[in-house]
């Protein structure tokens, strides 16, 4: 009997170390990658991007490896036998690495490795500027439609459902300008929509509404920029921390 409680008490002691060393079953769903552009099945494809430029692969040297499960001290020592280093963790079991192709290659094959995607240009955008860059991507076809609301105010043939429909539009770009920091276009939008609130000449509100148009067509572009530029350097080109 005592002998019995002494087996019990060891299982009990030892389950909770096989459970932590368990290979995950076929039943098991696959990790998700979890990035500031959105969460995905890594093994399935690279994820999403706000646009496809910025799908492209970042310069250098670089890949993200996910594993099956919490990678191990033996997982992270493969790695590194490989020839990679190790730059950064990323939610779920993924790392940030740096090496030669066929250095990261190698260390895609380690056996718990599930896989291996790019490191992409849209994962150097912080979630802000992603939010940014995905309501800018919106503008062209408002631009559009603005512009011919303007045409037929010039030609005078808009009507005041037509006009009313352009405030509306104005008044919506311009708050979600402001909600998202985009204070240039912000301005221009809010402009243009007084202008067509107030009386007065049609050829002169014309004249105003086509300036407008352009200068917000120059703070797109510029918005577009800033959206896209990392705001600050991280650990893939400084190399100067490295997150276990």
């Amino acid at each position: 009997m005592h002998r019995l409680k002494l087996l019990v008490i060891a299982a009990l002691i030892l389950l909770p170390l096989s459970a932590a060393n368990a290979q995950p079953t076929p039943d098991t769903p696959p990790p998700r990658l979890r990035l500031h552009r959105g969460a995905f099945d890594a093994g399935a494809g690279a994820g999403i991007a706000p646009s496809a430029a910025l799908a492209a692969p970042a310069p250098g040297p670089y890949a993200i490896l996910q594993f099956r499960a919490p990678a191990t001290t033996a997982d992270r020592a493969a790695l590194e036998r490989a020839g990679v280093i190790l730059l950064e963790y990323l939610p779920d079991f993924a790392y940030l690495v740096r090496g030669a192709e066929a250095q990261l290659a190698a260390a895609a094959r380690w056996p718990r490795v599930y896989a291996r995607t790019p490191f992409t240009l849209a994962d150097k955008l912080s979630p802000a500027q992603q939010t940014r860059l995905a309501w800018l991507n919106t503008l062209p076809p408002k631009f559009a439609r603005i512009r011919k609301g303007i045409e037929l105010m010039s030609t005078n043939h808009a009507d005041d459902t037509s006009i009313r429909s352009l405030i509306k539009l104005l008044g919506e770009l311009k708050a979600q300008a402001g909600g998202l920091s985009v204070s240039s276009l912000a301005e221009t939008f809010g402009y243009m929509e007084t202008l067509l609130r107030r009386g007065g000449g049609q050829q002169l509100k014309v004249r105003g509404l086509g300036e407008l148009l352009g200068s917000a067509t120059i703070n797109y572009e510029g918005a577009v920029r800033e959206a896209t530029t990392p705001e600050h350097h991280d650990e893939a080109e400084t190399g100067d921390k490295v997150t276990p």
